[in-house]
């Protein structure tokens, strides 16, 4: 499983309650043991895309669960109070991501919104960070959507604006929420093993694959239409040949979804 966490004071009580060791690495600041993986990206969202994506080299299977654990301003939660996020807005582009709820985390739920600087205007009901689109958006790229999920400890609201906030309280903010955390971790790793990809998807999406030059995120979206396929009962030698035939990766793409729309209207 792997962790991504801004800020080393963020990451130290799930380094304690893991057991996490620090590993040598000249990227970022990397903690593991055994099936667990954490790394310290640093603020923004440029910098969590790039710890994501170094994360994802050192196991590129396709169901790892992926955690962001990390503060956040909040429009009207009080300070302390941790929160899963239930969608994450990019306040730049205006674009959305809802990570699906199957948990029975007993935390509260939040919409998110991530912004380039701390945020000082507030709404009601809203949280704000600086890098959580960037997270779900990469690391989505790279597992299943339900295993990437989003926690979020109040830092700062209205009555405690983000210019008074004590960063030497991080630590037992975050602590304080650790049962829960566990809790949401132990099921994220048992649905991962629910959800692994079958010999026959695999078998079936490296025959497409080795077709074009897909990307890391066109693979996963391919990976996704070959599941699909299988479930229409589509033969994998149709779904090869239109690949073959598509003039590049994007197209073999967009040629595949086309056919998996006229199987579901003309089944």
């Amino acid at each position: 499983m792997n962790f991504v966490c801004a800020f080393l004071s963020e990451a130290t009580p799930l380094i304690d309650e893991l057991g996490l060791k620090k590993e040598n690495s000249s990227t970022f600041t990397l903690y593991q043991k055994r099936e667990h993986r954490l790394v310290v990206s640093g603020v923004g969202s440029e910098k969590i895309a790039h710890a994501v994506s170094f994360l994802h080299q050192l196991d590129s299977q396709p169901s790892v669960p992926w955690l962001n654990i990390g503060i956040a301003g909040h429009g009207s939660a009080k300070i302390g109070s941790a929160h899963l996020v239930i969608k994450c807005t990019d306040r730049k582009t205006q674009k959305s991501i809802s990570p699906p709820q199957l948990f029975s985390s007993p935390l509260p739920k939040t919409i998110l919104e991530t912004v380039e600087k701390p945020a000082t205007d507030y709404k009601n009901g809203v949280a704000y960070d600086m890098e959580g689109y960037a997270f779900l958006k990469s690391a989505g790229c790279h597992s299943s959507a339900e295993l990437v999920q989003s926690v979020k400890v109040v830092s700062d609201n209205p009555d405690n604006p983000v210019s008074q906030f004590d960063k030497s309280t991080v630590h037992e903010m975050i602590s304080s929420h650790l049962p829960s955390l566990v809790d949401l971790i132990d099921e994220m790793k048992a649905l991962s093993h629910q959800i692994l990809p079958s010999p026959e998807i695999e078998l079936c999406f490296n025959k497409i694959f080795q077709c074009q030059s897909f990307t890391e995120t066109q693979s996963h979206q391919l990976r996704k239409a070959v599941r699909q396929a299988i479930a229409l009962g589509v033969p994998v030698n149709e779904l090869k040949s239109t690949s073959q035939d598509s003039k590049d990766s994007r197209s073999a793409l967009r040629q595949i979804n086309q056919l998996l729309d006229r199987k579901r209207l003309y089944p």
